[in-house]
């Protein structure tokens, strides 16, 4: 077991001063009201002379605010991406907290809550923690051109190519992010930041390879939390 020297909380202060969370880091509600919007005279279109067509506008298409995943959603998610089971006592974690994470019991209750509220961030810390651990933990057991994390990187390696190329693989992997980004492009480069502040401060107490794992683990972690992970 990998012991946390770099905390959750700095990992999600590191998230918003880097801007990791994308377009998706406001969570609402839909209301029509908010989302519709009249057309305007640019968008009208001119009338026609003698032919007899009438004159028409076109209506903007109405911009959609972004949703959490369920919960059953998030869960194959989850364990699609990191290829782990959420395990809590021998017992699935999303069962194990249902109640909490909002699931309907259709007793009390008979819609699920998606709000993003701190039960369910708490939980999903959790559900990240354990993922990304036993992630690690099975990619040093696979050949590298086969891990899911560390693709095509050594434990041993922290080279700046290798690792934005590892990155950029696992965006592709956890977000959905397009094949191919530019290893120098701003996004890669702001996860690259998060994961080498990470490395550099493991490695104050750590050996290289000790600290490149809690790297990765950590990072894990990040893209988990990230609301580009959670909603759509």
């Amino acid at each position: 077991m990998m012991k946390h020297f770099y905390t959750l909380q700095t990992i999600l202060i590191a998230l918003m001063l880097s801007g990791c969370n994308g377009d998706k880091s406001n969570i609402q509600e839909s209301n029509p009201q908010e989302t519709e919007q009249a057309p305007s005279e640019e968008t009208d279109l001119p009338s026609a002379g003698s032919d007899g067509v009438g004159s028409s506008s076109i209506s903007p298409v109405p911009n959609r605010d972004i949703r959490r995943l369920s919960i059953r959603a998030l869960q194959t998610s989850l364990e699609q991406v990191t290829g782990v089971i959420w395990l809590e006592d021998g017992m699935s974690g999303f069962e194990r907290f249902s109640a909490t994470l909002g699931v309907p019991d259709y007793s009390q209750s008979i819609a699920e809550d998606l709000g993003p509220g701190m039960m369910f961030y708490k939980q999903l810390m959790n559900a990240a923690s354990y993922s990304c651990e036993q992630m690690v933990l099975n990619d040093l057991d696979l050949d590298i051109s086969q891990r899911k994390l560390l693709n095509n990187i050594s434990e041993e390696s922290n080279d700046t190519t290798a690792v934005q190329s590892a990155i950029a693989t696992a965006l592709v992997r956890f977000h959905g992010e397009e094949e191919n980004l530019p290893l120098e492009g701003p996004l890669v480069s702001k996860w690259y930041g998060l994961w080498s502040n990470v490395h550099n401060v493991q490695s104050e107490d750590s050996d290289e390879t000790e600290a490149n794992l809690m790297a990765w683990q950590l990072m894990c972690e990040a893209m988990i939390l990230s609301p580009n992970f959670y909603t759509y």
